[in-house]
C-alpha cells in the first residue's frame, strides 16, 4: 500500500516529510526522522473512507521539535468524534509550536477534497513572538541600511537642534526686549518675530519630541510655552485701537510749587497715548481678550510646571510656571468679581487711596511707624492727584485739631495724629480714623487704604541684589537697608524737598533693578508670601468692597471660627529704632479645667541684642556722610537703637477671659474680645519678662483641644513661639 505523505514547509527552510499512514498509534511511536512516524493505519480506517492528500498541506513551524517518544494511545476516541478535535503532538507547555487537527466523518460524494490535517491557530503571544523573530531577522539583514539612516539622522539632527535652540532663545529674548519698546508698532513687530521663532522651533523639533531625555522635554516645553505666551500677548495688542503710540504713560505735573514735606501732585494716564482714555471701559469692552489671556497663561503654567529634571533651566521654568499659575488665578478671580475690581479702579466713581509706608523698627499694630504716605485717586483706571508726602505734613495741618491719644500712645505723646493712626489691630478702624485726620487737614475723603513695611523690601533685595541710588556712596542691600536708610533720612542727606526724598529715589532705582536682573518671579514670590502671611493690609470704607476684600485677607482671630487663641500687639514707645534689635519669645502652657474652661499661662521674654558690631556699623555710616558733631552722632546712635526699648503690649484674648495670676496688668472688655495690657522696658544688652495666667471659656470645645494659638502681629522681628 502506498503511504500517504504530507509536506511541511518550515520557517527555517526545512522540508521534512510526515508519514501519516500510521498516525493513530495505539502504542508508543518512535520517530525515524524528525516528525516522521512509521506504522500502518489501514486496519484502523474503513476502506471506503479515503484520505485525500491531493491538496498541498503546509504548516509553517518556527522550530521543529518533538519528544523522542510520543504516546497517542489516549487519543483513540478521536476515531468516533463527530466534530473536529485537536491533539498536541508535542507537550503544549514546553514547546507549544503547533498541533494537528484530525476529523473523522463520512465522506460526502460531492466533497472531493477533504482536509484531514492542519495546524491549529496559534496563541496571540506566540504570534507576536514569531513576528518579533521575523522582525529581528529583517533588521539583521537590513542592518547596514538602518545604520546608514541612523548616522544620517544623527548628522542632520545636530545642526537642526542647534537651530531649534537658537530660535527658542531668540524668541524669549525678543519677548524680554518688549520692555524697551518705544511704541505699540514695535511691540507688534517684536511679537511677530517671536511667534515665528517659536513656530519654526516647534516644527523642526517635532521629529525629536519622542526622545525620552530631560533636555528634550525642556526644549519642547520651552517652545510650546513660548508660542502660547506670544499668541496671548498678540491678542492683547490686537485689542489696542491705536496703530502707533508711545508705551510710556502720559504724566501731567502740577504747576504749583512743592511744599516742604510734600511733593507736587501729578496725573498719570496709563494708556492715553494708545488711544485708550478710559482703561476700565476698554477692559469691559474686551472680555474675550481677558478670558483668552487667562486660559493661555493657565496652559503655559501647566506646560512650565511639568518640566522634568532639576537643571537650572528646569528650576527657572517651574518658577515661571508657578507665577503664571498665580497670575492666571488672579485673572480668573477678576472674571468672577469683575464688578468689584472695576469699582476699585474707579470705573463709576473716583476712589481715593492712601498707602502707609511703615517702618517696623518702630512697631505699631499694623506693622510699623508710617513715616511716609502715598496718596492718589483712581478714576476710570487713570491715576490722578498722585502725591508722596511725609506723614508730618498731615500732622502739622492737624495741629489746630488736637486730639488726645488712646491708651498706650498717651504714654509717649499728648497729641494723636496720622503718624500714630495705625494703633488699631483692625485695619478698617485705622482707615476710618485716618480718614477723619485727612478730612480735617483739608484733603479728599479716603475710600481705600493699604499698609506695607520694609521687611518685604529687604526680602526682595535678598533676591535681586544691592541697589544703588545716585548721590549715595553705599548701595542698599538686604542687611543694611533699614539702618542705612534711617541714617540718611534722620541726617537729612540727599533730601531736596523732604528728608524722605531718598526713599522715593530708592523706589525708582529698585524698580529698575528688578527689571534688569530679570528676577520678577522671585520678587513676585516674596510679594505672594507677604500677602499670604497677612503682612500686607488693605481695607475699604465701602461696605460691599470691604466684604469682597475679606475673602482674600487674613482675618483677625475674633472674626473667625477660632477657639483658644491669644493675639499680642506691640506698640513702640521708645522714640527710637530699637525694635530692630529685639528678639521676642513667647512660651505658652494650656491646661483644661473641665466644662470647656481652660487655664493659659503665658511667658513673654524680650531681649535687646544691640551690640558693638551694630554700633560700629552706624558710626561708619555717619563717617561716610560726614556727620561729625558729637551731639548729633550721639543722638543718631540713640535713634538707631542704642537706647532702651519701651513697648506697650495689648494681649487680645477671647471675650470674657479673666486674669488669674498677674502683676501690673489691666483688663479691658470689648464687644468682640478682652484685652490684657502692660508695659515692658528693656535696656541695651538686657532681657525683660512678663508672665501671667488667665482663665477662658471656649464654647463648643472638644476633648482634643489643648493648644493655645498665638497669632502673629504684622511687622514683628524675630518672634519665637514655644
Amino acid at each position: 500500500m502506498h503511504r500517504p505523505i504530507i509536506s511541511l514547509d518550515f520557517f527555517r527552510n526545512l522540508s521534512p516529510t510526515l508519514d501519516v499512514s500510521e498516525f493513530f498509534l495505539m502504542s508508543p511511536a518512535r520517530p525515524t526522522t524528525p516528525i516522521v512516524f512509521s506504522r500502518s493505519i489501514d486496519d484502523m480506517l474503513n476502506a471506503q473512507q479515503k484520505i485525500d492528500l491531493s491538496l498541498d498541506k503546509r504548516a509553517f513551524v518556527e522550530e521543529a521539535k518533538t519528544d523522542e517518544w510520543q504516546d497517542l494511545s489516549a487519543q483513540a476516541h478521536i476515531l468516533n468524534a463527530k466534530r473536529p478535535h485537536t491533539i498536541d503532538i508535542v507537550p503544549s507547555l514546553l514547546v507549544p509550536y503547533g498541533a494537528i487537527d484530525v476529523r473523522k466523518d463520512p465522506i460526502k460524494p460531492k466533497k472531493k477534497r477533504y482536509a484531514d490535517l492542519f495546524v491549529r491557530k496559534l496563541p496571540r503571544w506566540l504570534t507576536w513572538k514569531r513576528y518579533g523573530l521575523k522582525t529581528r531577522g529583517f533588521l539583521y539583514k537590513k542592518r547596514y541600511t538602518f545604520l546608514s539612516i541612523a548616522l544620517s539622522f544623527l548628522f542632520l539632527s545636530i545642526p537642526t537642534l542647534f537651530y531649534v535652540k537658537h530660535n527658542i532663545e531668540e524668541g524669549y529674548n525678543v519677548l524680554l526686549s518688549l520692555k524697551d519698546a518705544h511704541n505699540i508698532s514695535e511691540v507688534r513687530d517684536d511679537l511677530t518675530v517671536a511667534r515665528r521663532n517659536f513656530e519654526r522651533a516647534n516644527f523642526l523639533f517635532a521629529p525629536f519630541s519622542w526622545i525620552p531625555f530631560d533636555m528634550i522635554d525642556l526644549a519642547q516645553r520651552a517652545g510650546n510655552g513660548g508660542l502660547k505666551m506670544t499668541r496671548s500677548l498678540e491678542s492683547v495688542v490686537r485689542a489696542i485701537p491705536a496703530q502707533s503710540g508711545s508705551l510710556s504713560p502720559q504724566i501731567t505735573l502740577s504747576k504749583n510749587p512743592s511744599l516742604y514735606f510734600r511733593s507736587p501732585p501729578k496725573d498719570i494716564f496709563l494708556l492715553d497715548s494708545l488711544g485708550i482714555d478710559s482703561p476700565t471701559d476698554w477692559i469691559q469692552n474686551n472680555p474675550q481678550m481677558i478670558e483668552a489671556v487667562s486660559d493661555s497663561w493657565s496652559q503655559v503654567a501647566h506646560i512650565y510646571s511639568g518640566v522634568k529634571g532639576n537643571s537650572q533651566y528646569a528650576q527657572k521654568m517651574r518658577k515661571a510656571g508657578n507665577i503664571l499659575s498665580e497670575l492666571s488665578h488672579v485673572l480668573a478671580e477678576y472674571q468672577s468679581g469683575q464688578e468689584y475690581w472695576l469699582q476699585f479702579l474707579g470705573s463709576k466713581t473716583p476712589q481715593r487711596y492712601m498707602v502707609f509706608n511703615q517702618n517696623r523698627d518702630e512697631i505699631r499694630a499694623n506693622g510699623g511707624f508710617p513715616g511716609s504716605i502715598i496718596s492718589f485717586t483712581l478714576y476710570k483706571g487713570n491715576i490722578l492727584d498722585y502725591r508722596s508726602d511725609d506723614v508730618y505734613y498731615y500732622d502739622w495741618n492737624l495741629y489746630p485739631h488736637q486730639e488726645f491719644p488712646p491708651p498706650g500712645i498717651a504714654l509717649m505723646t499728648d497729641n494723636f495724629g496720622l503718624r500714630d493712626v495705625n494703633y488699631y489691630p483692625d485695619f478698617l478702624n485705622t482707615l476710618e480714623k485716618a480718614n477723619e485726620f485727612v478730612e480735617r487737614s483739608g484733603e479728599p475723603t479716603l475710600t481705600t487704604a493699604l499698609a506695607i513695611h520694609q521687611g518685604m523690601i529687604e526680602d526682595m533685595l535678598a533676591e535681586i541684589g544691592p541697589v544703588s541710588v545716585q548721590g549715595i556712596p553705599i548701595a542698599f542691600d538686604a542687611n543694611n537697608f533699614s539702618s542705612l536708610m534711617s541714617v540718611i533720612v534722620e541726617g537729612r542727606i540727599n533730601g531736596e524737598k523732604t528728608p524722605k526724598d531718598v526713599l522715593f529715589q530708592f523706589i525708582e532705582a529698585f524698580g529698575k533693578k528688578i527689571v534688569e536682573t530679570k528676577k520678577i518671579p522671585e520678587v513676585f514670590a516674596v510679594l505672594q508670601k507677604y500677602w499670604d502671611d497677612g503682612e500686607i493690609l488693605i481695607a475699604s470704607r465701602d461696605a460691599d468692597l470691604q466684604n469682597f476684600i475679606s475673602k482674600y485677607t487674613k482675618p483677625l482671630p475674633w472674626k473667625q471660627d477660632s477657639h483658644n487663641w491669644i493675639y499680642p500687639v506691640f506698640t513702640s514707645l521708645s522714640g527710637n529704632k530699637s525694635d530692630r534689635y529685639i528678639e521676642r519669645t513667647i512660651q505658652v502652657d494650656t491646661k483644661k479645667l473641665g466644662n470647656c474652661n481652660f487655664k493659659n499661662t503665658v511667658r513673654l521674654t524680650l531681649s535687646h541684642t544691640y551690640n558693638q558690631d551694630h554700633d560700629r556699623k552706624i558710626q561708619s555710616y555717619m563717617d561716610t556722610f560726614e556727620i561729625q558733631d558729637p551731639k548729633t552722632r550721639e543722638k543718631m546712635q540713640f535713634i538707631q537703637g542704642k537706647g532702651e526699648n519701651k513697648v506697650y503690649i495689648r494681649f487680645f484674648v477671647p471675650k470674657g477671659s479673666k486674669l488669674i495670676e498677674s502683676k501690673k496688668m489691666e483688663t479691658v472688655h470689648k464687644k468682640e474680645n478682652s484685652i490684657f495690657t502692660t508695659t515692658l522696658v528693656t535696656p541695651v544688652g538686657k532681657k525683660s519678662t512678663k508672665t501671667f495666667s488667665y482663665q477662658v471659656n471656649i464654647p463648643q470645645c472638644n476633648k482634643d483641644m489643648t493648644d493655645l494659638d498665638v497669632v502673629r502681629q504684622p511687622g514683628l522681628h524675630n518672634l519665637s513661639i514655644q
